[in-house]
Protein backbone atom coordinates (compact mmCIF):
# COMPACT_ATOMS: atom_id res chain seq x y z
CA UNK A 1 0.00 0.00 0.00
CA UNK A 2 1.17 3.40 -1.24
CA UNK A 3 2.14 5.62 1.78
CA UNK A 4 -0.12 8.07 3.59
CA UNK A 5 0.25 11.80 4.41
CA UNK A 6 -1.02 12.83 8.21
CA UNK A 7 -0.31 14.20 11.04
CA UNK A 8 -0.71 16.34 14.73
CA UNK A 9 1.29 18.55 17.30
CA UNK A 10 3.07 18.19 19.56
CA UNK A 11 2.28 16.51 22.66
CA UNK A 12 1.18 18.74 25.87
CA UNK A 13 3.19 18.82 29.24
CA UNK A 14 6.12 21.29 28.44
CA UNK A 15 5.93 24.82 29.50
CA UNK A 16 8.54 27.25 27.33
CA UNK A 17 11.28 28.55 29.69
CA UNK A 18 14.01 31.04 29.08
CA UNK A 19 17.32 30.01 30.27
CA UNK A 20 15.69 28.13 33.19
CA UNK A 21 15.23 24.14 33.29
CA UNK A 22 12.22 23.27 31.92
CA UNK A 23 9.03 22.63 33.64
CA UNK A 24 6.25 20.66 32.97
CA UNK A 25 2.24 20.25 33.96
CA UNK A 26 0.10 17.95 33.94
CA UNK A 27 3.25 15.05 32.99
CA UNK A 28 4.07 11.81 35.10
CA UNK A 29 7.86 10.59 34.01
CA UNK A 30 8.22 6.92 33.84
CA UNK A 31 11.77 4.77 33.93
CA UNK A 32 12.49 1.42 34.63
CA UNK A 33 14.75 2.72 37.20
CA UNK A 34 11.90 4.74 38.66
CA UNK A 35 9.91 4.18 41.99
CA UNK A 36 6.35 4.35 42.25
CA UNK A 37 6.69 5.25 46.32
CA UNK A 38 8.61 8.32 45.90
CA UNK A 39 7.98 9.85 42.44
CA UNK A 40 6.24 13.26 41.65
CA UNK A 41 4.12 14.22 38.72
CA UNK A 42 5.87 17.16 37.07
CA UNK A 43 9.26 16.08 38.14
CA UNK A 44 11.66 14.63 35.79
CA UNK A 45 14.10 13.47 38.65
CA UNK A 46 11.36 10.94 40.31
CA UNK A 47 10.18 9.27 38.33
CA UNK A 48 7.21 6.50 38.00
CA UNK A 49 8.49 2.53 37.29
CA UNK A 50 5.00 1.63 35.58
CA UNK A 51 2.24 3.35 33.55
CA UNK A 52 -0.26 1.85 35.69
CA UNK A 53 0.93 3.52 38.45
CA UNK A 54 1.53 7.09 36.75
CA UNK A 55 -1.77 6.92 35.24
CA UNK A 56 -3.88 6.87 38.26
CA UNK A 57 -1.65 9.74 39.68
CA UNK A 58 -2.23 11.88 37.11
CA UNK A 59 -6.00 10.99 36.50
CA UNK A 60 -6.20 11.48 40.39
CA UNK A 61 -4.50 15.30 40.37
CA UNK A 62 -6.22 16.59 36.69
CA UNK A 63 -9.58 14.63 36.21
CA UNK A 64 -10.61 15.88 32.79
CA UNK A 65 -7.66 17.43 31.45
CA UNK A 66 -4.80 16.14 28.84
CA UNK A 67 -1.96 14.80 30.12
CA UNK A 68 0.93 13.32 29.38
CA UNK A 69 3.62 10.49 30.16
CA UNK A 70 7.36 10.52 29.40
CA UNK A 71 9.39 7.18 29.12
CA UNK A 72 12.73 8.08 30.24
CA UNK A 73 13.18 4.37 28.91
CA UNK A 74 11.81 1.48 27.64
CA UNK A 75 9.12 -0.12 29.36
CA UNK A 76 7.50 -3.61 29.16
CA UNK A 77 3.65 -2.99 30.16
CA UNK A 78 0.23 -3.23 29.55
CA UNK A 79 -2.24 -0.64 28.88
CA UNK A 80 -4.70 -2.95 29.63
CA UNK A 81 -8.51 -3.41 28.21
CA UNK A 82 -9.78 -3.48 31.70
CA UNK A 83 -10.12 -0.60 34.16
CA UNK A 84 -6.40 1.02 33.63
CA UNK A 85 -6.37 4.44 34.45
CA UNK A 86 -4.25 5.34 31.14
CA UNK A 87 -7.46 4.24 29.24
CA UNK A 88 -9.57 6.82 31.25
CA UNK A 89 -7.23 9.59 30.87
CA UNK A 90 -7.85 9.41 26.98
CA UNK A 91 -11.34 10.62 27.48
CA UNK A 92 -9.51 14.36 27.97
CA UNK A 93 -5.94 13.49 25.33
CA UNK A 94 -3.22 11.36 26.79
CA UNK A 95 -0.11 11.97 24.79
CA UNK A 96 2.97 9.64 25.44
CA UNK A 97 6.04 10.33 24.30
CA UNK A 98 9.97 9.89 24.84
CA UNK A 99 11.12 12.42 27.26
CA UNK A 100 14.14 13.06 25.27
CA UNK A 101 15.06 12.65 21.27
CA UNK A 102 15.36 8.98 21.75
CA UNK A 103 12.84 7.02 20.18
CA UNK A 104 11.48 4.55 23.03
CA UNK A 105 10.07 1.40 23.16
CA UNK A 106 6.91 0.68 25.01
CA UNK A 107 6.85 -3.69 24.63
CA UNK A 108 2.51 -4.19 25.32
CA UNK A 109 -0.73 -3.51 23.86
CA UNK A 110 -1.81 -0.24 23.93
CA UNK A 111 -5.52 -0.75 24.60
CA UNK A 112 -8.03 2.18 23.60
CA UNK A 113 -11.16 3.33 24.91
CA UNK A 114 -14.03 1.50 23.09
CA UNK A 115 -16.91 -0.32 24.18
CA UNK A 116 -18.90 1.76 25.88
CA UNK A 117 -17.02 5.01 25.43
CA UNK A 118 -17.63 4.75 21.36
CA UNK A 119 -15.46 7.65 19.41
CA UNK A 120 -13.99 8.53 22.86
CA UNK A 121 -10.20 7.75 22.51
CA UNK A 122 -7.88 10.86 21.54
CA UNK A 123 -4.16 9.28 21.93
CA UNK A 124 -1.02 11.06 21.02
CA UNK A 125 2.17 8.63 20.57
CA UNK A 126 5.67 10.80 19.81
CA UNK A 127 8.82 9.33 19.55
CA UNK A 128 7.54 6.30 20.04
CA UNK A 129 7.13 2.32 19.20
CA UNK A 130 4.94 0.71 20.41
CA UNK A 131 3.95 -3.56 19.74
CA UNK A 132 -0.13 -3.16 19.70
CA UNK A 133 -2.19 -0.35 19.76
CA UNK A 134 -5.98 -1.03 19.28
CA UNK A 135 -8.84 -2.71 20.75
CA UNK A 136 -11.34 -5.01 19.32
CA UNK A 137 -15.33 -4.44 18.87
CA UNK A 138 -18.24 -5.66 19.87
CA UNK A 139 -21.29 -5.36 18.40
CA UNK A 140 -22.79 -5.43 14.34
CA UNK A 141 -23.24 -1.20 14.41
CA UNK A 142 -20.57 0.27 13.17
CA UNK A 143 -18.81 2.71 15.62
CA UNK A 144 -15.69 5.18 15.60
CA UNK A 145 -13.07 4.32 18.20
CA UNK A 146 -11.97 8.60 18.37
CA UNK A 147 -8.80 9.91 17.00
CA UNK A 148 -5.11 8.31 17.39
CA UNK A 149 -1.95 11.05 16.99
CA UNK A 150 1.20 9.54 15.42
CA UNK A 151 3.78 11.97 15.11
CA UNK A 152 8.16 12.35 15.91
CA UNK A 153 8.83 9.15 13.72
CA UNK A 154 6.57 7.09 15.76
CA UNK A 155 6.10 3.51 14.68
CA UNK A 156 3.23 0.87 16.06
CA UNK A 157 3.96 -2.41 14.76
CA UNK A 158 0.53 -3.59 14.71
CA UNK A 159 -2.73 -1.71 14.75
CA UNK A 160 -5.84 -3.93 15.75
CA UNK A 161 -8.93 -2.38 14.95
CA UNK A 162 -10.53 -6.20 14.42
CA UNK A 163 -14.21 -7.58 15.39
CA UNK A 164 -14.00 -9.49 18.53
CA UNK A 165 -15.89 -12.40 17.42
CA UNK A 166 -17.91 -14.18 14.99
CA UNK A 167 -22.09 -13.97 15.14
CA UNK A 168 -23.51 -17.34 17.20
CA UNK A 169 -24.59 -19.79 15.16
CA UNK A 170 -29.00 -20.18 15.58
CA UNK A 171 -30.36 -23.32 17.72
CA UNK A 172 -31.63 -26.09 15.63
CA UNK A 173 -35.22 -26.64 15.80
CA UNK A 174 -37.15 -29.75 17.86
CA UNK A 175 -37.99 -32.86 15.75
CA UNK A 176 -41.67 -32.97 16.45
CA UNK A 177 -43.06 -35.49 18.69
CA UNK A 178 -44.32 -38.25 17.06
CA UNK A 179 -47.82 -39.22 18.58
CA UNK A 180 -51.23 -40.74 17.64
CA UNK A 181 -54.46 -39.11 17.95
CA UNK A 182 -57.78 -40.54 19.61
CA UNK A 183 -60.75 -41.66 17.64
CA UNK A 184 -63.64 -39.43 18.09
CA UNK A 185 -66.50 -40.83 20.38
CA UNK A 186 -69.36 -42.30 18.65
CA UNK A 187 -73.23 -41.57 18.46
CA UNK A 188 -75.49 -42.91 20.63
CA UNK A 189 -78.13 -44.89 19.26
CA UNK A 190 -81.85 -43.54 20.09
CA UNK A 191 -85.02 -41.16 18.71
CA UNK A 192 -82.83 -39.28 17.41
CA UNK A 193 -79.80 -40.51 17.15
CA UNK A 194 -76.68 -38.09 17.91
CA UNK A 195 -73.41 -37.62 15.44
CA UNK A 196 -70.34 -39.41 15.99
CA UNK A 197 -67.76 -36.75 17.07
CA UNK A 198 -64.77 -35.35 14.81
CA UNK A 199 -61.42 -36.33 15.92
CA UNK A 200 -59.17 -33.65 16.69
CA UNK A 201 -56.88 -32.55 14.43
CA UNK A 202 -53.15 -33.26 14.90
CA UNK A 203 -49.87 -31.06 15.00
CA UNK A 204 -46.38 -33.04 15.13
CA UNK A 205 -44.32 -30.57 13.06
CA UNK A 206 -40.74 -29.26 13.48
CA UNK A 207 -40.22 -26.28 14.97
CA UNK A 208 -38.41 -23.62 12.97
CA UNK A 209 -34.33 -23.28 13.35
CA UNK A 210 -32.78 -19.85 15.23
CA UNK A 211 -31.18 -16.76 13.63
CA UNK A 212 -27.96 -16.76 13.23
CA UNK A 213 -26.55 -13.98 14.83
CA UNK A 214 -24.50 -11.29 12.73
CA UNK A 215 -20.57 -10.61 13.17
CA UNK A 216 -18.82 -8.12 14.93
CA UNK A 217 -18.00 -5.17 12.86
CA UNK A 218 -14.09 -3.87 13.09
CA UNK A 219 -13.72 -0.11 15.11
CA UNK A 220 -13.26 2.67 12.48
CA UNK A 221 -10.37 5.02 13.68
CA UNK A 222 -9.57 8.54 12.54
CA UNK A 223 -5.07 8.78 12.15
CA UNK A 224 -4.00 12.27 11.91
CA UNK A 225 -0.12 12.66 11.63
CA UNK A 226 1.53 16.12 11.26
CA UNK A 227 5.40 14.61 10.67
CA UNK A 228 6.39 11.05 10.26
CA UNK A 229 5.22 7.75 11.67
CA UNK A 230 4.79 3.97 10.77
CA UNK A 231 2.14 1.72 10.82
CA UNK A 232 3.88 -1.41 9.95
CA UNK A 233 0.55 -3.93 10.19
CA UNK A 234 -3.42 -2.88 9.97
CA UNK A 235 -5.77 -5.07 10.45
CA UNK A 236 -9.51 -4.01 10.55
CA UNK A 237 -11.60 -7.32 9.80
CA UNK A 238 -15.08 -8.13 10.56
CA UNK A 239 -16.14 -10.89 11.74
CA UNK A 240 -18.15 -13.88 9.97
CA UNK A 241 -21.66 -13.88 10.43
CA UNK A 242 -23.08 -17.12 12.29
CA UNK A 243 -25.29 -20.11 10.78
CA UNK A 244 -28.65 -20.36 10.93
CA UNK A 245 -30.30 -23.27 12.71
CA UNK A 246 -31.48 -26.07 10.90
CA UNK A 247 -35.40 -26.76 10.89
CA UNK A 248 -36.46 -29.71 12.99
CA UNK A 249 -37.87 -33.12 11.04
CA UNK A 250 -41.42 -33.22 11.29
CA UNK A 251 -42.58 -36.21 13.58
CA UNK A 252 -44.62 -39.70 12.99
CA UNK A 253 -48.26 -38.62 13.16
CA UNK A 254 -51.41 -40.87 12.85
CA UNK A 255 -54.97 -38.89 12.93
CA UNK A 256 -57.72 -40.61 14.96
CA UNK A 257 -60.88 -41.67 13.38
CA UNK A 258 -64.06 -39.99 13.19
CA UNK A 259 -66.68 -41.49 15.55
CA UNK A 260 -69.27 -43.65 13.89
CA UNK A 261 -72.68 -42.50 13.81
CA UNK A 262 -75.34 -43.70 16.04
CA UNK A 263 -78.48 -45.87 14.88
CA UNK A 264 -81.93 -44.20 14.67
CA UNK A 265 -84.31 -46.05 16.52
CA UNK A 266 -87.57 -44.12 16.31
CA UNK A 267 -90.33 -44.11 12.88
CA UNK A 268 -88.70 -43.62 9.29
CA UNK A 269 -85.60 -41.70 10.86
CA UNK A 270 -82.01 -40.91 9.69
CA UNK A 271 -79.09 -42.56 11.23
CA UNK A 272 -76.85 -40.31 12.74
CA UNK A 273 -73.76 -38.58 10.46
CA UNK A 274 -70.09 -39.66 11.15
CA UNK A 275 -67.57 -37.93 12.59
CA UNK A 276 -64.51 -36.54 10.24
CA UNK A 277 -61.40 -38.07 10.36
CA UNK A 278 -58.17 -35.71 11.83
CA UNK A 279 -56.30 -33.67 9.79
CA UNK A 280 -52.64 -34.77 10.28
CA UNK A 281 -49.40 -31.46 10.41
CA UNK A 282 -46.03 -32.78 10.52
CA UNK A 283 -44.01 -30.92 8.00
CA UNK A 284 -40.07 -29.61 8.60
CA UNK A 285 -39.60 -26.73 10.45
CA UNK A 286 -38.15 -23.81 8.06
CA UNK A 287 -34.68 -23.36 8.59
CA UNK A 288 -33.51 -20.24 10.32
CA UNK A 289 -31.99 -17.44 8.32
CA UNK A 290 -27.69 -16.82 8.59
CA UNK A 291 -26.00 -13.58 10.50
CA UNK A 292 -25.01 -10.85 8.58
CA UNK A 293 -20.97 -10.15 8.33
CA UNK A 294 -19.68 -7.30 10.51
CA UNK A 295 -18.02 -4.66 8.53
CA UNK A 296 -14.48 -4.09 8.09
CA UNK A 297 -13.03 -0.73 9.61
CA UNK A 298 -13.04 2.65 7.75
CA UNK A 299 -9.73 4.04 8.94
CA UNK A 300 -9.85 8.17 8.04
CA UNK A 301 -6.29 9.58 7.39
CA UNK A 302 -5.87 13.32 7.35
CA UNK A 303 -2.80 15.81 8.75
CA UNK A 304 -0.21 17.10 6.76
CA UNK A 305 2.88 14.93 7.45
CA UNK A 306 3.77 11.38 5.98
CA UNK A 307 3.04 8.23 7.65
CA UNK A 308 3.32 4.92 6.09
CA UNK A 309 1.12 1.87 6.46
CA UNK A 310 3.26 -1.24 5.33
CA UNK A 311 0.43 -3.73 5.25
CA UNK A 312 -3.17 -3.55 5.80
CA UNK A 313 -5.84 -5.73 5.72
CA UNK A 314 -9.24 -5.09 5.57
CA UNK A 315 -12.24 -7.57 4.66
CA UNK A 316 -15.88 -7.58 5.60
CA UNK A 317 -17.10 -10.54 7.81
CA UNK A 318 -18.74 -13.49 5.31
CA UNK A 319 -22.64 -13.94 5.58
CA UNK A 320 -23.78 -16.85 7.58
CA UNK A 321 -25.50 -19.58 5.57
CA UNK A 322 -28.92 -20.19 6.17
CA UNK A 323 -30.40 -23.00 7.90
CA UNK A 324 -31.74 -26.10 5.97
CA UNK A 325 -35.35 -27.22 6.60
CA UNK A 326 -36.46 -29.78 8.58
CA UNK A 327 -38.08 -32.92 6.24
CA UNK A 328 -41.62 -33.74 6.73
CA UNK A 329 -42.50 -36.61 8.73
CA UNK A 330 -44.29 -39.79 8.20
CA UNK A 331 -48.23 -38.99 8.76
CA UNK A 332 -51.72 -40.78 7.93
CA UNK A 333 -54.76 -39.22 8.43
CA UNK A 334 -57.91 -40.00 10.10
CA UNK A 335 -60.82 -41.88 8.41
CA UNK A 336 -64.13 -40.71 8.63
CA UNK A 337 -66.50 -42.38 11.03
CA UNK A 338 -69.97 -44.22 9.23
CA UNK A 339 -72.56 -42.61 9.21
CA UNK A 340 -75.85 -44.58 11.41
CA UNK A 341 -78.35 -47.25 10.10
CA UNK A 342 -81.96 -45.09 9.33
CA UNK A 343 -85.27 -46.54 10.56
CA UNK A 344 -88.12 -47.21 7.80
CA UNK A 345 -88.13 -44.73 5.48
CA UNK A 346 -85.24 -42.88 7.13
CA UNK A 347 -81.96 -42.66 5.15
CA UNK A 348 -78.33 -43.64 6.57
CA UNK A 349 -76.85 -40.68 8.13
CA UNK A 350 -74.00 -39.30 6.04
CA UNK A 351 -69.83 -40.42 6.50
CA UNK A 352 -67.45 -38.07 7.91
CA UNK A 353 -65.11 -36.68 5.68
CA UNK A 354 -61.70 -37.97 5.94
CA UNK A 355 -58.73 -36.54 6.76
CA UNK A 356 -55.95 -34.67 5.26
CA UNK A 357 -52.25 -34.68 4.93
CA UNK A 358 -49.51 -32.32 5.04
CA UNK A 359 -46.03 -32.79 5.36
CA UNK A 360 -43.62 -31.09 3.35
CA UNK A 361 -40.96 -30.25 4.11
CA UNK A 362 -39.58 -27.25 5.39
CA UNK A 363 -37.33 -23.81 3.28
CA UNK A 364 -34.11 -23.58 4.09
CA UNK A 365 -33.30 -19.58 5.54
CA UNK A 366 -31.39 -17.07 3.34
CA UNK A 367 -28.34 -16.49 3.64
CA UNK A 368 -26.96 -13.50 5.66
CA UNK A 369 -25.13 -10.40 4.06
CA UNK A 370 -20.98 -10.14 3.25
CA UNK A 371 -20.52 -6.89 5.41
CA UNK A 372 -18.31 -4.12 3.48
CA UNK A 373 -15.01 -4.43 3.12
CA UNK A 374 -13.78 -1.21 4.52
CA UNK A 375 -10.49 0.44 3.90
CA UNK A 376 -8.33 3.92 4.42
CA UNK A 377 -9.56 7.21 3.07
Amino acid sequence: MPALGLALGLGFGKMPTSGAAPSYVRTAFVASTGNNATAILNDPNLPYSTLAAASTALLVAYPGQSTTLRLKTNITENITSGSHAAKSLMLSGLTIRSHDATRRTLSGTVYLYGSANAGASDLTLSNIQVATVGETHTGATPASLGTLRVESYSVIDNLMLEGTSAGAAGANGITGSGSSGSNGTNGLDGDPPTNGDNAFDLFCSGDFGGYGEPGDAAWNLNIVCDSTGTISNLHGDGKVGGAGGNGGNGGSCIGGNGGNGGNATGTDQNGGNGGDGADVTTVGGDGGAGGNGGNGSTVTVTGAGTCTITTSVFSGGASGAGGTGGTGGAATAGTGGTGGVGSGLGSPGNNGADGTVSNGNGANGANGTAGTAGGIV
